[in-house]
């Protein structure tokens, strides 16, 4: 795969228990390919813009290739000390024209079997990780899913672009035009550094137009995904009734 003509990422979190032992989990998981991730996440400006810096490095274990539907993904899953597993599927679209993106991306927003391929991906980690997990739970009851679609430059065709992008980020193929004011909606929210770059960002998806196709946003995103996956944990402990209520300590790091 080729990073630098364009990938999307999509990615499924997990909530998966109240903790996970990183250290356990690299020891129950030497047959697989693993390496600890960076505790230190920084914007593609590097040192020089600050960052997030985790308690403890994740663990990131490398799942190979996997079929979704009509898509081949390279399948990264991250370990999250704090009870999270986040599945990264890679999937090359530098080969897709502006308007095929658009119907991929209206895929991945209905979901196009990437929770099922995560939970199939789960079901064999858990398995190897055994009490490396601590105080499990069901993962299908708690699931995040955010796209974040990397490309070297602006969709084409060029004279559709902004509309292509705004379309990219919503998931939104209908043959109906989109309206001016969703299109600039969309494109006023852009955050932009150099002539050649933007970010989109919504709630579920974003775009990024980067020449070097990096994936440091990548991780930010996967990070505030998972620190939104534990608040809906949380919400939800706090409705239930009080007798129902159980502790669990150490799941935000």
């Amino acid at each position: 795969m080729n990073p630098a003509a364009g990938t999307a990422y999509i990615l499924r979190l997990l909530d998966v228990g109240a903790s996970i032992d990183l250290d356990q989990a690299l020891t129950h998981l030497k047959s697989w390919p693993v390496m600890r991730g960076s505790a230190t996440l920084r914007g593609p400006l590097g040192a020089g813009a600050g960052g997030v810096v985790l308690s403890q490095s994740p663990v990131d274990v490398d799942c190979g290739d996997v079929k979704v539907g009509d898509a081949t993904a390279s399948v990264r899953v991250r370990l999250f000390e704090f009870g999270i597993a986040s599945a990264r599927f890679a999937v090359p679209v530098g080969h897709l024209s502006g308007d095929e993106l658009v119907r991929f991306a209206a895929s991945v927003e209905d979901d196009a079997g990437f929770d099922d391929a995560t939970r199939e991906l789960w079901s064999r980690l858990s398995a190897a990780l055994g009490a490396a997990v601590k105080a499990p739970s069901a993962p299908s009851q708690f699931i995040e899913d955010y796209s974040v679609f990397v490309l070297p430059s602006r969709p084409l065709p060029a004279e559709r672009g902004d509309e292509l992008l705004a379309r990219l980020l919503l998931g939104e193929d209908s043959p109906r035009p989109l309206s001016t004011l969703a299109i600039h909606e969309a494109l006023d929210r852009a955050v932009r550094y150099f002539e050649d770059d933007l970010v989109l960002i919504d709630y579920d998806a974003a775009v990024v137009v980067d020449p070097a196709c990096s994936t440091e946003l990548v991780d930010i995103f996967e990070l505030a995904s998972a620190h939104l996956l534990e608040l809906r944990y949380y919400d939800q402990l706090l409705r239930r009734p009080r007798a129902g209520r159980a502790e669990a300590p150490g799941r935000l790091p």
